[in-house]
C-alpha cells in the first residue's frame, strides 16, 4: 500500500483492475463488477501444420463480487455488448475465469 490515500484509491480502485461488467446470475438482480476482459482471437495448433483460429471472449472475476457462484447461462454486458456464460473455470484462488458467447 502507498502512503497517500488518494494514490491507493487510484491504484486499487476496481476501475483500474478491469472493465465494468453488468453481471446477472439467473434469478438475481444485475450487479456491477469489474474484471479483466479479453476478446482477442485464439489460435490452436492441431496435428501437423493445421491451425484453427477462433474468438473466445474471456472474463475473470472475483467470486466475492458476485451474489453466488457463476453458472453457464448467466449473462453479462460489457461495453454495451451482451454475452452469455458458456463455461465456468474456478481459478483456485477466489476467482473464476468465464468463457463467453455473444448473445
Amino acid at each position: 500500500l502507498f502512503r497517500s490515500a488518494r494514490l491507493n484509491a487510484a491504484v486499487f480502485s476496481p476501475a483500474t483492475l478491469g472493465v465494468q461488467v453488468v453481471y446477472t446470475c439467473a434469478g438475481y438482480a444485475p450487479v456491477t463488477v469489474y474484471g479483466p476482459f479479453d476478446a482477442a482471437a485464439e489460435t490452436v495448433q492441431l496435428q501437423g501444420d493445421v491451425e484453427v483460429t477462433g474468438y473466445a471472449p474471456r472474463l475473470s472475476l472475483a467470486l466475492g463480487d458476485l451474489p453466488l457462484a457463476p453458472l453457464a447461462g448467466d449473462t453479462c454486458t460489457i461495453a454495451g455488448v451482451d454475452y452469455s456464460v458458456a463455461d465456468v473455470r474456478p481459478d483456485g484462488s477466489g476467482g473464476v475465469d468465464l468463457r463467453l458467447l455473444k448473445s
